[in-house]
């Protein structure tokens, strides 16, 4: 399989800084391909170290461990604990960081890993990981949010549409530097040639439905073209929306051949 991949990110028209953090590759032999996206928070500049530091720590896993680890019998096995093991870490860091400049520091983690034909993503806070398939014509959240509009939803305490819509959207109740210990949300299953995946902060999805952020790449027809012009394009409308948010993402896209 080869994976094509397009990234970009943008501070938007309202933000002093980019607090977003983002980082796609494929690996040497092009058998691989990695991408995260992280959305900090925090006052001052708090938000774009707490971001970098978790995306710098994984790069380093991706570009020095992930080939050590590639054709273990428990590959997958060994991928979680990586990544838990980095998460831990990184969010004991951040938290000394936190107490010493006596100003919190905080991030979002969406990251994807595809390889060996199956996909790996893990997941805290509200930025997302999208999946969908050319042929089939799908287009839907892989992850979910950890929100408390999203716990609303959940309870049956609250619609979909009064969370997009929702004022309390933004109240995060899991992120990476706040807490004393977080554990992500993993997922995996079977790559598919057609297959494509959106890693986005929520600057780049809040209050959208799928189709939506379909249309804002031009992605919603059949024979989809995947190129940097779509992120672009889709930033455009973002900002012209009047989006107030750092806006980010990656778009991978599988080909068989």
């Amino acid at each position: 399989m080869r994976f094509d991949y397009y990234t970009t990110t943008d501070k938007g028209d309202f933000r002093k800084s980019n607090q977003d953090c983002a980082y796609a590759a494929t690996s040497a032999d092009g058998t691989a391909f990695f991408g995260i996206v992280c959305d900090g928070m925090g006052g001052l500049s708090h938000g774009e170290v707490a971001s970098s530091t978790v995306v710098e720590s994984f790069t380093e896993w991706f570009t020095k461990e992930f080939a050590t680890i590639q054709r273990d019998e428990l590959f997958a096995d060994n991928v979680a604990l990586g990544w838990q093991r980095i998460i831990t870490d990184t969010n004991e860091r951040l938290r000394q960081m936190s107490s010493k400049d006596q100003q919190s520091m905080g991030t979002t983690l969406s990251v994807l890993l595809l390889t060996q034909d199956r996909f790996y993503a893990a997941q805290i806070g509200d930025s997302r990981i999208y999946v969908g398939n050319e042929a089939e014509e799908f287009f839907v959240a892989l992850t979910k949010d950890h929100s408390y509009v999203a716990d609303m939803v959940e309870q049956g305490l609250m619609t979909a549409e009064q969370a997009r819509v929702s004022n309390e959207k933004n109240i995060l109740t899991r992120c990476i530097g706040v807490m004393r210990e977080v554990q992500a949300d993993y997922y995996d299953g079977e790559l598919h040639s057609g297959d494509f995946f959106v890693i986005c902060s929520d600057g780049f999805c809040s209050g959208t439905l799928p189709s939506d952020i379909l249309r804002a790449m031009g992605l919603h027809g059949s024979n989809k073209q995947f190129s940097q012009q779509a992120l672009e394009t889709a930033v455009r409308n973002r900002r012209a929306a009047g989006e107030r948010d750092n806006i980010t993402a990656v778009l991978t896209a599988v080909n068989g051949e």
